[in-house]
């Protein structure tokens, strides 16, 4: 990636984990990654998306076990369209967990939006899988 794009790329970058902060998506435990050429991703140190700074970013290969970025790398072998990868714990499913709450299993399929994929955790590989192509869930 050239030097200009890389600088364009990172500044998108923090301005996502900005927009994900002030609309309270997540306040401390997010992880966004973008894919960048070949087969590595621009990824995020272990912070508030409020905080992480420009210089902090830095790239992982697919291959590399990172803490954090294992769903990421997943998704990215397995699907070649996916430009990034944005996962978070949400502020009350943290505070539940926190206190010793539990909540009640209900069952979930994939849902998808706008060529995006959530899913419940169930194992990095078995969610690239089930991520189907162009948004759609797959059967």
């Amino acid at each position: 990636m050239i030097d200009e794009t890389y600088s364009a790329v990172k500044n998108d970058f923090i301005t996502a984990l900005r927009i994900i902060y002030r609309e309270g998506l997540s306040d401390a435990f997010a992880h966004l990654s973008a894919r960048s050429d070949g087969s590595e991703m621009l990824f995020m140190p272990r912070k508030s998306p409020a905080l992480v700074q420009k210089d902090e970013l830095f790239f992982v290969d697919f291959d590399k076990p990172v803490p954090q970025s294992s769903l990421h790398q997943a998704i990215y072998k397995a699907r070649g369209d996916v430009k990034a990868v944005f996962h978070f714990h949400s502020p009350a499913v943290v505070l539940l967990s926190v206190v010793g709450q539990t909540i009640r299993p209900m069952p979930t399929t994939a849902r998808s939006s706008n060529k995006a994929c959530a899913l419940p955790r169930h194992g990095a590989s078995r969610i690239a899988r089930a991520c189907g192509r162009n948004g759609q869930t797959a059967g």
